[in-house]
Order: structure tokens, then sequence, then C-alpha cells
């Protein structure tokens, strides 16, 4: 009976000290359904982190292995795809986007007065001849606009047209435009509706003014959104192609991504291979991939010849430098991988099909050529370049036999 007291004793105890604690950390209107929403998402997180913990530790050489290939892999994929500075490809006077480069804060302002806040990252990729960016709006007490984003826009520079395509990719959708310059902004055009256009109204050394906007059918110009951003200053020992990097890669897929649509997940990593042209003609090239944007896409580096043989291989004056972004989108029980491939000034988009354990790539604008990954491996891979024939045989124009770094 005594042990049964002080037991009693002891439960009185705990739940008066809970029922205080509770008490000391709500204000004297109760707590905000916001709040608790926060309190949520802290608790599957802490959830996430006691998870993670009760996994059996790894042996410490194990761990150092790991290590060391995300150490290497990172440096590889950071080496093809950022450039300090854009090419001298690109005419001045095309150069629109030179001063956006850096990060930035921003508060977006829509139309209703709803407001939230987030980051702006832009970076010189492939050799400067393609702009990247990152553009993070999290949800958050400083968000109440109901949605968040976490996407990239690649803008890639069309030598021909003298013009500038982008393409913004966030949560498996994806918008293309086109970007001119008129009255010192940069307008650009949305594919889908010509009326629908994204503004940089005004850019300074240290600010920028950015508009989503709608034309009416009277030509006037109904804004739907502005965003006003503010340059960060980094800390000295972090440059800002470093930051947008680290904010691009993802060290794995996203959970949303299921076993059974997982097609590219053997490839992340970096390849060298040799190109077998069907004329028998050789030459020697790499290709790296790495997911990004919190592993709902992945993005490659295909360099042919290599950066060590481009000097000396008989087709360095017709290689490439490239870039593709794969983006997952979920589709209840099904999904689709969009594939859009940049070079060259041109966007191009394919849509994948798996055939015969094969992942068939066909080029939406020239459907009789396609981009075949014909084996995947844990460290070889095999992939060809074909053009279906009007009997419908395949002519194999190039194979790359790939073998991991």
């Amino acid at each position: 009976m005594k042990k049964m007291k002080i037991a009693i004793a002891l439960l009185l105890t705990l739940l008066i000290f809970t029922a205080c604690t509770d008490t000391e950390e709500k204000n004297e209107n109760g707590q905000s359904e916001q709040n608790k929403q926060n309190e949520q998402i802290e608790e599957n997180e802490k959830g996430k982190e006691e998870m993670n913990e009760s996994q059996p530790e790894l042996d410490v050489n194990e761990n150092q292995e790991q290590q060391t290939q995300q150490e290497t892999q990172k440096d590889i994929f950071y080496e093809v795809l950022i450039s300090e500075q854009f090419s001298d490809a690109i005419p001045d006077e095309y150069n629109y986007y030179e001063k956006l480069i850096g990060v930035w804060d921003f508060e977006v302002v829509s139309n209703d007065g709803k407001t939230g806040k987030g980051e702006w990252s832009f970076s010189w990729i492939l050799e400067g001849k393609v702009l990247q960016d990152i553009f993070i709006l999290p949800f958050g007490e400083e968000n109440n606009l109901g949605y968040a984003d976490y996407g990239a826009t690649v803008r890639i520079f069309n030598p021909d047209k003298k013009e500038w395509e982008i393409m913004w990719l966030n949560k498996g959708m994806y918008n293309h435009a086109t970007a001119e310059m008129s009255d010192s902004m940069i307008i650009h055009t949305h594919h889908s509706n010509e009326n629908w256009k994204w503004v940089f109204a005004e850019i300074t050394d240290d600010t920028f003014h950015w508009q989503d906007v709608m034309v009416q059918q009277d030509g006037t110009w109904n804004v739907r959104g502005d965003l006003y951003a503010t340059r960060r200053t980094l800390a000295p020992e972090v440059s800002a192609t470093d930051y947008f990097y680290d904010v691009l890669v993802s060290e794995q897929g996203s959970g949303k991504i299921k076993d059974e649509f997982n097609h590219y997940e053997k490839l992340i990593g970096d390849w060298e291979f040799e190109g077998v042209f069907s004329s028998g003609e050789t030459f020697q090239g790499e290709w790296s991939f790495s997911w990004i944007l919190e592993g709902t896409a992945i993005q490659d580096v295909f360099i042919a010849p290599s950066r060590a043989t481009r000097d000396t291989s008989p087709f360095k004056d017709s290689g490439e430098y490239g870039a593709g972004v794969r983006l997952f989108e979920s589709k209840g029980s099904n999904a689709v991988w969009h594939n859009f491939w940049f070079e060259n000034g041109n966007i191009i988009y394919l849509k994948m099909e798996e055939a015969d354990s094969m992942l068939v790539h066909t080029r939406l604008d020239k459907e009789e050529e396609k981009w075949v990954f014909a084996e995947i491996n844990d460290n070889d891979f095999h992939w060809q370049n074909v053009t279906v024939q009007a009997d419908g045989t395949w002519q194999v124009n190039l194979d790359v036999y790939a073998k991991r770094i």
C-alpha cells in the first residue's frame, strides 16, 4: 500500500508538472492553429531523427568510404557543371542576367496582400553558356501565401535566334518561355499562354523587382504578384557558386519516388565512356549524374570529347557540352519522368518509356530519333542514339559504353 501511495504521488507530480509546462507555453489567448501545425512538423522531424538514430551503425571504414565517394562525386559534378563567368559566345548586348549572379533574399507580395519570404540563387553553368537559378519559397511563419516552391530555372541563349529560352522546373511541373529585353525590363513570355509574362522590372547591383503579369485584352497589365529582392552578403569563406551548388544538389532521391519508378538511380555518379559511331570512328567522353531539388529531379552533364582529350580529338570542333534534367511527376498510382536536354541554344523535350528493360527517350520535335539506355548496371551502362526507319527498324547512329569512375 505504501508503494502504491508513492506511485500515485509521483504520477500526480508528473501530471502537475506537465500541466504547468503546457500553461507556460501557451499565451493568454490560446495557441494558434499555425503553431500547432509547426509543432506537428517538428514532431515529425524528431521522429525521422529518432528513426535514423535507431538504424544500426555502419562500420567506420564503410562510413569513410561512402564519404569519400560522395566528396569525389561532388567534386567532379561541380567541376563539369559550375562556371565562374559567362561565355564570350554570348554577345554583351544579350547578357541580360549578369547582375543577377549571386544569392538574394526576397519577399513576395500577392495582389490580395498575402506575403512570403524566400531566397533565389543564380549561377552560370556549362562553360558560361547557360544560366541556372534555384528558387526557394518555404512554408513557415513568414509565408501565408498558401503554397511553397523549391524549383529551378534553366536559361539558355540561342545564338541563331538571338534570344533566351527558359525552362522552369518545380514539383513535376514545367513552364517554357522566351525572354526579350524591352524598356530595360526582361520580359519572359510563356509558350503555353502568350499573355502570361514573368518580368524582371528592374535590376540594380543590390536589388531587383520581379513581377507575375497577365496581359488583359485591352493590353493593360494585371500584376498578380510582386517580388522584391535584396542581395545577400555571404561569409568570406562562402562563394556564391558554392552556395548555389549546395542548394541545388541532393545526396539522395525523394522518398516520394517509388522503387518501381526510380529508373535512373543506378546512374547517379560519374562515368567515363567510349563513343562509337556507326562508321567505326571513336571518341572519349564523360557523363555525370546527380540528384537535385530535394531529390525530385536528376541533372546530368554530358561532355564529348572529354576534357582530357578535347584538344587532340578529331571531333573537338563538333563536340557536345550539354546538360539534361529529368523531372519526376507523380500521378497517383502512376508516374512520369519529364526529360529535357539543354545544348547549343536549344531545349529538347523527350518522352521516356520502358521497353524490354530499356529506357527509351523519344524526341518530341523529331519522333523518329530516340535516345536509349539499352542496359544499366551498377558499374557500367550502354546508351544508344537511334533513328527509327520507315519500316520500323532501328538504325543505331552512336553507341556509348560507359564505366563508373
